[in-house]
């Protein structure tokens, strides 16, 4: 009883971690019209950061096996823990862009370790049910990120740079919680708890895919992936505002209800949706999001967004749980990494792509973009399972 009231503990702060994951990710699309205002920024100015964040996270995800030689993974996510709270307190003093975006590099690395790091821990010593509900907590903290923020910005008292310090001193109090409960020797997993995960992940395996252009089609479905969920978190807030003349306090309502349909749907997976099997449910999930982007075209409905959010939420957990089914052990590790890679070079490339089309073209364009995206995800994905089923 005390092994397993220790484990309910562990997890509960593994949880906890992968919340202040989702809080950079969720804030600053709102944040993002107040801050160009005061630095005088145009809209697509926004690449900057989408590039620099991407590749210091990727860099950072890149490097988790060079760096756990020395360290181990859960210090490896404390010192991401850590940074997050530091960047993002940072943003509160920039006095100009150049400095914010020097600290956008350091969030991202510090985001780079904390999802590598927290991800192979857990696909290490617990099951995909768990690695469900550990990236609904990245979607609970990016749900309320834009809602403090929100709160600020339409506030005649604070600002965007209030909210950063709120949500940056909520992340420094985690951080100090996991630091104590590292101390403290909770994260030390016995032998014989790694054995019986492991027993219990074994599997008989069939045909499994092989070749470089497999693996670039399994990597390419999270790079198109990074695309359509980071663009519609972003640029939502900028497009209601100036294009559809939604007021403040609404259109910071988008972005919260979209990060936690992504947090209720994973939940939901994690909790009930073990028998559906993965590939059916990334299937459905795709189908789920295409009509909630063709709805928001046509439309300024929550529920639009809300049903992009149920539908891009299982994707990513899905799919890496699914990759050893898919591909040879041996490869497995590698792919995993590869697909985090893409995920932000997909964010950074396809991200920023569609902000240069909104900002010289037209707004209402973010829409036609994602849907494109979560088309070429699925015939990636349906080419991949003929293959496998040959």
């Amino acid at each position: 009883m005390q092994s397993q009231n220790r484990t309910y503990i562990l997890l509960g702060l593994i949880f906890a971690g992968f919340f202040v994951l989702g809080l950079p990710d969720g804030a600053l699309g709102v944040a993002w019209p107040e801050i160009r205002y005061e630095m005088g920024l145009p809209l697509e100015e926004a690449r900057v950061i989408f590039i620099t964040h991407s590749i210091f996270y990727a860099l950072a995800s890149s490097q988790l096996g060079r760096i756990t030689r020395y360290i181990k993974e859960e210090i490896a996510g404390i010192i991401g823990l850590v940074g997050i709270a530091l960047g993002m307190s940072g943003y509160v003093v920039a006095p100009n862009f150049l400095i914010f975006t020097c600290f956008v590099a350091f969030v991202g690395i510090s985001m780079g370790f904390l999802d590598s790091s927290m991800n192979s821990y857990v696909a290490k010593h617990f099951s995909n049910k768990i690695m469900n509900l550990l990236h609904c907590f990245w979607g609970l903290g990016a749900m309320v990120s834009p809602f403090i923020m929100t709160r600020m910005v339409v506030s005649r008292d604070f600002t965007w740079r209030t909210g950063y310090f709120t949500i940056s001193a909520l992340a420094g109090a985690i951080a100090i919680v996991i630091f104590i409960s590292l101390l403290n020797g909770l994260w030390a997993r016995t032998k014989s708890e790694e054995t019986a995960k492991n027993s219990s992940d074994a599997t008989i395996k069939g045909k499994t895919l092989t070749g470089r252009a497999n693996e670039f089609m399994e990597v390419a479905i999270f790079f198109f992936h990074g695309g359509a969920e980071y663009a519609m978190g972003f640029w939502v807030v900028s497009l209601m505002l100036e294009s559809r003349g939604v007021y403040a306090a609404a259109a910071g309502l988008f972005p919260t209800v979209y990060f936690g349909s992504i947090m209720l749907s994973r939940l939901a997976i994690g909790t009930f949706g073990g028998r559906l099997g993965n590939m059916t449910l990334i299937r459905i999930s795709m189908v789920v999001a295409l009509v909630g982007m063709l709805s928001l075209m046509f439309t300024s409905s929550v529920i639009g967004m809300a049903l992009v959010g149920l539908g891009l939420g299982p994707i990513v957990p899905c799919s890496v749980a699914d990759t050893p089914r898919r591909f040879a052990a041996g490869l497995v590790t590698k792919l995993v990494g590869y697909k985090f890679a893409a995920l932000g070079i997909g964010i950074a490339v396809l991200s920023t792509g569609v902000g240069e089309v909104m900002g010289n073209v037209s707004l209402e364009l973010l829409f036609p973009a994602t849907i494109g995206f979560v088309v070429c995800m699925a015939v990636l994905n349906e080419l991949l399972e003929r293959k496998i089923n040959l």
